[in-house]
């Protein structure tokens, strides 16, 4: 089937199939192309196994596959619906949801975009749709020869979690040096940096944590029913496991993040009040020496040595005296 070079269906396909962006017939030896009307065909319930993949951005995408006399209601809705929140359940003989995947576009702060892949399975089928261009679906132009849709599917949800899985790790890397420079003594706070880090954890666990709700409910109840073929149940099981595992280890990123976050307000705390007790002890020293000085400085008679000529030297001996009294009693009660 020919193609763009954005990845997109050529428009005579487009116009055959609307938002088609390849179709392949699957299952016992080497994937081939499908026709327009045959996807149509594999659609509408006929023709398995096959794997369609629909680029929603097309105006037509939406209608075809809301009427899709193959797939269950539940199913054509979670293609089409508007909302993107990472999801899997099973009905009629259907798997159908969306999973969270790394976009080719960049966003504002320079971080990778996260967007979501629709997908059903059906008995001989597997149905994928998305808005952007994912990085996991570069890997299948061609898929692997001798794949029935359960074990296709299972690659590409390993291939999405590998894509998080790296995100994962960018950020565990970056969690790592500012550790170290936490531990090097004199290493100053850098507030700005685990902010930015902070912010891209709790993306990605805000992103993760309804999937990985809706995975153990299909690990517990929705996975049996004998549609699937065995080998292909399997695949499908231990994919959804490690993004249950993966899970795990990004909650364990956040503490890690969180507990800098602590150490990083500790030093901030401890700074200020080394600074506030440094203060304190130069205002307790200095009181009394201002008040010698003040006193002196009073336009009052009878002030001793006023007309003297030791009269300086007496205020500053007192006001030095002053201060080594002050001194004196911070450290015999132990304040300083």
């Amino acid at each position: 089937m020919p193609k763009t070079p954005y990845g997109l269906a050529d428009p005579a396909v487009a116009q055959a199939c609307p938002g088609l962006v390849a179709g392949w017939r699957i299952g016992d030896g080497p994937a081939c192309r499908l026709s327009p009307e045959a996807a149509l065909a594999a659609l509408q319930g006929g023709q398995p196994p096959a794997w369609l993949h629909f680029d929603l951005t097309h105006a037509g995408a939406r209608p075809l596959l809301a009427a899709a006399a193959g797939l269950p209601p539940g199913a054509r809705h979670a293609l089409v619906e508007a909302e993107e929140h990472p999801w899997i359940e099973t009905q009629e003989r259907a798997m159908f949801g969306c999973v969270p995947d790394l976009a080719d576009e960049e966003e504002a702060s320079g971080q990778p975009g996260l967007a979501v892949l629709r997908f059903v399975l059906a008995p001989g089928l597997l149905v994928t749709a998305r808005r952007h261009r994912l990085r996991a679906l570069a890997r299948f132009e061609h898929p692997p020869e001798g794949l029935s849709p359960e074990a296709l599917l299972a690659r590409i949800l390993r291939a999405v979690l590998g894509d998080v899985l790296g995100l994962q790790r960018e950020m565990s890397a970056r969690i790592e040096r500012l550790e170290e420079h936490l531990l090097r003594d004199g290493a100053g706070v850098q507030r700005p940096v685990l902010g930015e880090i902070r912010r891209g954890i709790l993306r990605l666990s805000r992103t993760l944590d309804p999937l990985l709700l809706s995975i153990e409910t299909l690990e517990e109840e929705d996975m049996e029913g004998g549609w699937m073929a065995p080998a292909g149940q399997a695949a499908l099981r231990e994919a959804l496991h490690r993004m249950r595992v993966a899970g795990r280890s990004i909650a364990a990123l956040q503490e890690r993040a969180r507990i800098a976050q602590d150490d990083m307000a500790s030093r901030a705390a401890e700074e200020t009040n080394r600074r506030l007790f440094v203060l304190s002890v130069i205002s307790a020293v200095m009181l009394p020496a201002s008040l010698i000085a003040g006193i002196f400085g009073m336009n009052v008679g009878e002030l001793p040595g006023v007309e003297q000529s030791w009269g300086f030297v007496m205020a500053m001996g007192l006001i030095v005296a002053s201060i080594a009294a002050t001194l004196g009693l911070l450290r015999a009660f132990r304040l300083m």
